[in-house]
């Protein structure tokens, strides 16, 4: 692979993921108002218009994080730098914004997705032409694992499949998906469902590399969104103490 190919990728790469921490900010802020009660309430926050944008969120930021897991190097230590963050990010929260609290954010997430990735990633290095399947079948196992925080298989109130209320106890089930009664935080992304979804975007790659839609797009980005893209993880660890802040005074004036 050439290297004005690796930076064309990139510019789009990084230009989508800036556009999405944009995104997640302004939705954090709408986050923060309702807290407050300044204009927005926790029920705007659930309508359906919301909740679409909030996954839409989601679902880009870690499609975005398991294709770049093919564009850069140090694996193990940007693993070892997104989970350290995520405990760093927990152990602030849950000793002085309690209230505010996040446990299994979705550092966490990539964090270990990234670090289990680099085993992966030397067994399917044989099978990379059957890329397509191993996408159906990881974003098949992410729509069937959706809903397995609320105790069942199944995707947005389809139920599959009631899961043993057994599973549900203790912090490293409810890492890995099974949400035990009484938990609570700001940002939670278990490791199930989310990994599914971080293995499609790692097994698009290899789809879209060398393709035209690689040649016609891929090349293309956005100045500002770059920038914004290419430093996700400050902005991510930064804003939301920041906007908190900026909300907390708005109110006090209010």
């Amino acid at each position: 692979m050439n290297t004005s190919r690796q930076t064309n990728r990139l510019r789009l790469i990084d230009t989508l993921r800036g556009i999405t921490v944009i995104s997640m900010v302004i939705y954090h802020f709408c986050w923060d108002l309702a807290s407050f009660r300044i204009g927005l309430t926790d029920d705007t926050l659930k309508s359906t218009p919301v909740y679409i944008w909030q996954q839409s969120i989601c679902w880009v930021f870690i499609l975005l994080a398991g294709y770049s897991f093919n564009l850069g190097r140090h694996h193990l230590k940007r693993g070892l730098m997104s989970l350290l963050s995520g405990i760093v990010i927990t152990l602030v929260t849950v000793n002085f914004l309690y209230d505010q609290r996040i446990i299994f954010g979705v550092l966490w997430l990539i964090g270990v997705s990234i670090l289990l990735m680099i085993p992966i990633d030397r067994i399917f290095s044989k099978s990379r032409k059957q890329a397509g399947i191993f996408i159906v079948v990881s974003f098949l196992l992410f729509l069937l694992t959706r809903d397995i925080n609320h105790g069942y298989l199944g995707f947005e109130g389809i139920r599959i499949l009631e899961l043993p209320e057994f599973l549900y106890n203790g912090y490293f089930m409810t890492f890995l998906g099974f949400l035990m009664p009484g938990f609570f935080s700001t940002d939670y992304f278990s490791f199930l469902p989310w990994f599914f979804l971080f293995c499609t975007g790692y097994f698009s790659y290899f789809l879209i590399k060398g393709s035209k839609i690689e040649e016609r797009f891929f090349k293309h980005g956005i100045g500002i969104f770059e920038v914004i893209g290419r430093n996700s993880l400050l902005i991510y660890i930064l804003h939301q103490p920041l906007l908190y802040g900026v909300v907390w005074m708005i109110s006090k004036v209010v």
